[in-house]
């Protein structure tokens, strides 16, 4: 891969040259394309479109600063007072890079059909990444 610089169409510059490599497809990678599982990208920012979720929520959750764990909170945004939804574990260990990640909402107590809910994770630099989804059965 390289840049080349123009001027009027004309090339007055290079760049040095850069390789990438295509990471293949493991194990995780042919699961997910085989059983048509979606993750949804968690966001920094908390008023994105929010994204439909049947029982399990599948989130991808980028970690780039190599934090060991996270912690997750849910919340109901339905109204205008948003209320905690407890979960089983708050605290989830993270690797470094993409972390492709499911969280059983059958399971977890007080979820109500066409709500809509805010997914909240923490990081160690308590940076907030969002993910707003509407919870159907």
């Amino acid at each position: 891969w390289q840049v080349v610089a123009k001027n009027n169409s004309s090339p007055v510059g290079t760049s040095e040259s850069w390789s990438f490599k295509i990471k293949g497809m493991d194990m995780d990678t042919l699961q997910t394309v085989i059983h048509h599982v979606y993750f949804t990208r968690l966001t920094r920012d908390i008023g994105s479109a929010p994204a439909i979720c049947s029982g399990i929520l599948h989130y991808s959750y980028s970690n780039e600063i190599n934090a060991g764990t996270v912690h997750l909170s849910l919340y109901d945004v339905t109204s205008s007072q948003k209320r905690e939804i407890t979960l089983d574990s708050a605290d989830y260990t993270v690797r470094y890079g993409e972390n492709l990640n499911s969280l059983n909402l059958q399971e977890t107590g007080g979820m109500i059909a066409r709500h809509f809910y805010l997914l909240d994770l923490l990081n160690s630099r308590n940076e907030h990444w969002y993910l707003k989804f509407e919870y159907r059965k």
